[in-house]
């Protein structure tokens, strides 16, 4: 067997196994997510606008964009459908605010409220600013640190 191949080989296993972890956040806070939108409505008090349910739905959907852009650049950046991690990131985390919503209208005993979805959206731009503000190369500097993944 040529020695080469074993180290693509290995390589290949390595890069699978990195991405599965930087991954593996994401997954897990995806998860949550869909855990807390499951639980029934009268398990969570009434609220206004911007009141603590809104909070939440900034930073539930703020750190979803995050990690998903995480998980999609390190340990190499992947493009997704055509678009850079960054823009595939926010596009996907809108997008599953809005459907998340009409999860819980169709699934669950909790209607669904468009001021839920701006939430979900103020928390992605809001996490954008974060990202920007703390420069993105060091976030994913940091998130390699936490994650134990080389560049």
């Amino acid at each position: 067997m040529n020695p080469s191949n074993n180290s693509d080989l290995h390589n290949s296993h390595v890069l699978r196994h990195q991405r599965a972890i930087a991954g593996l956040p994401a997954m897990l806070w995806f998860l949550c997510i869909m855990v807390l939108l499951s639980l029934p409505g009268q398990s969570f008090p009434v609220v206004e606008i911007w009141k603590p349910d809104k909070i939440a739905h900034l930073l539930l959907f703020g750190m979803q964009f995050v990690l998903l852009w995480i998980a999609l650049e390190i340990p190499v950046r992947r493009e997704v459908l055509g678009c850079r991690p960054f823009l595939f990131s926010i596009i996907a985390t809108l997008l599953f605010g809005i459907l998340s919503e009409g999860y819980q209208a169709a699934f669950t005993t909790r209607m669904a409220d468009v001021y839920d979805m701006i939430a979900n959206a103020v928390g992605v731009g809001l996490a954008l600013l974060l990202v920007y503000f703390f420069q993105p190369a060091r976030i994913l500097d940091f998130a390699r640190i936490i994650l134990r993944i080389r560049s």
